[in-house]
């Protein structure tokens, strides 16, 4: 979560990476005197839903010492409003917590010891399957049972946060070597 002033009221947007598009809930705009102005942009979610637009805003946006103009699509009051990677990048807004910068506090309003804390219990709790040496004692083999008139549906990867995207390259490169998955350039 980050908090932004939206023509001088603090609203709290949920940052999503992987969302083009800022959008900003009807009530929190009605709240911080946007005028709304129709629109023809079309959105959808992650899950490939239609998302249903109010309109759309060209607003004032400040963000610590920034301020600048902005155009927010509005959705009813039921969403949440999310700092999309537009506003992310003409703010500055760092995506990730590169190694660095874990040393200090916060990172863009990012409580650090917070992150640092859920990182060292995950890796504690699961030390055992995260270690080199770990091997699955699976021995049968992964089938999905799909109905037939099932219909595949395209959905974009989400990204992998910049300060991940080496290791999880490792990772996968090595359970390449080993054999224990394949890498496949087009899907059927």
């Amino acid at each position: 979560m980050l908090s932004c002033f939206i023509n001088n009221q603090k609203v709290d947007f949920e940052i999503d990476s992987g969302s083009h598009v800022s959008t900003i809930c009807q009530s929190d705009a009605a709240r911080a005197r946007v005028v709304i102005s129709p629109t023809k942009h079309r959105v959808r979610g992650y899950s490939g839903n239609a998302i249903n637009l109010c309109g759309e805003a060209y607003v004032n946006v400040t963000y610590g010492h920034k301020m600048l103009k902005h155009k927010f699509l509005i959705v009813n009051s039921s969403n949440v409003n999310l700092l999309g990677r537009d506003l992310c990048q003409k703010m500055d807004i760092k995506l990730g917590l590169p190694d660095v910068m874990q040393h200090s506090d916060k990172v863009n309003n990012v409580n650090v010891s917070k992150y640092d804390d859920v990182r060292n219990r995950i890796l504690s709790e699961f030390k055992t399957y995260l270690r080199d040496e770990f091997q699955s004692d699976v021995k049968h083999t992964v089938s999905l049972n799909v109905m037939s008139d099932a219909k595949p549906i395209f959905a974009r990867a989400r990204l992998v946060p910049l300060h991940l995207q080496s290791k999880v390259k490792e990772e996968l490169d090595r359970l390449i070597a080993s054999g224990k998955i394949s890498k496949v350039y087009s899907s059927d």
